[in-house]
């Protein structure tokens, strides 16, 4: 059901992405200006928030216990090579650090847009993740993450995503 609702978010979030203009944010900091974000780094490669005319287009959304923040980054002219984040956070309602497995109600996941698979840390055994919220009001969140998640359908390959940063605007 998570990994339904995860490849929900994703298309959505591409979708959207899909249908702007081409833009970039290349602040090389690993932090943004920008309202929501997330950068990292997947297995080596930079990983930054898509933007258009200085606006984000990710995404945090907030309901009831439920903290969800997603964004995509592109890479080079085509959307092929558009990439997602996801975090979604389950009763977390402090700062604090928490850790992350398959039996977590929380997750972090990677989509790859080239081939359209699922790394994340909620569906395979050995999947691992932290995430640190540093900030938490009813406006906003903030903090760091790293994981290394399974592909979700085989739990065959992972992905390793470290140096992670975030911040989500409700």
């Amino acid at each position: 059901m998570k990994s339904i609702k995860l490849l929900g978010t994703a298309l959505i979030l591409s979708l959207s992405v899909l249908f702007s203009s081409c833009s970039s944010d290349d602040n090389n900091s690993g932090a943004s200006n920008l309202d929501t974000y997330i950068s990292a780094s997947v297995a080596g490669q930079n990983f930054r928030t898509y933007s258009l005319a200085g606006e984000s287009t990710g995404i945090a959304t907030r309901f009831g216990g439920e903290i969800n923040i997603s964004a995509t980054s592109v890479e080079g002219t085509t959307f092929q090579n558009a990439n997602t984040i996801v975090i979604n956070l389950s009763g977390i309602t402090a700062t604090g650090t928490y850790q992350l497995n398959s039996t977590s109600d929380s997750y972090l996941a990677y989509v790859d847009g080239a081939s359209q698979k699922i790394f994340s840390t909620d569906d395979c055994e050995g999947s691992t993740g932290t995430i640190t919220v540093t900030l938490l009001n009813d406006q906003k969140i903030e903090g760091t993450f790293t994981f290394t998640g399974k592909e979700s359908f085989e739990c065959s390959e992972q992905k390793v995503v470290t140096s992670g940063m975030f911040k989500g605007t409700f």
